[in-house]
């Protein structure tokens, strides 16, 4: 098999990420555990967390762990939109010099190398959008979810070969 890759792109976009959260007390730690560990320049990337009201403790611990600063917080007092209305909060909250927008859910584990990846895809030149390759924190918790995650080992282990991204959304603002 022949592997296609990616030119590396040697400047960096700005990203912003918006990670929607309701009931998510029992990951959001682990959740920003690794979005803390991104391998990305602090000043080019910016995550932001949307509670979308939480009945749980979410917002209490989100309250009380220390964030970086490219980390904020909206807590979503509004019901109206469901997810849409959620992902809107989330749009109107990103940074005015944002190159590209990214959705990631709380129960994904995502890799280190994720924003220089999307980076390397997107480039200066590129409009369009991309999806990344996560893992699930809940992947045993019941069937379904074990279905879930080896489901998206499977495809990940198709993709390998491929410069596409599996799960996780990023588009190009325009």
């Amino acid at each position: 098999l022949k592997i296609k890759t990616y030119p590396v792109y040697a400047g960096y976009n700005f990203i912003s990420i918006i990670v929607p959260v309701k009931n998510e007390a029992d990951r959001i730690i682990e959740c920003i555990k690794h979005l803390r560990q991104m391998e990305y320049p602090v000043d080019k990337h910016e995550i932001i967390i949307v509670n979308d009201n939480s009945t749980d403790n979410t917002m209490g611990i989100l309250k009380n762990v220390t964030l970086p600063k490219n980390f904020q917080i909206t807590d979503r007092k509004r019901k109206e939109g469901f997810v849409a209305g959620v992902l809107n909060d989330g749009l109107n909250s990103i940074s005015s010099h944002t190159d590209i927008v990214g959705i990631v859910d709380t129960d994904c584990i995502v890799s280190p190398k994720m924003l220089l990846r999307v980076n390397d895809m997107f480039g200066r030149d590129f409009k369009g959008a991309g999806q990344i390759q996560e893992w699930h924190h809940n992947c045993t918790q019941n069937f379904l979810t074990m279905v879930q995650h080896l489901l998206c080992i499977y495809e990940n282990f198709c993709l390998q070969y491929t410069p596409f991204f599996k799960v996780g959304h990023f588009i190009h603002r325009v």
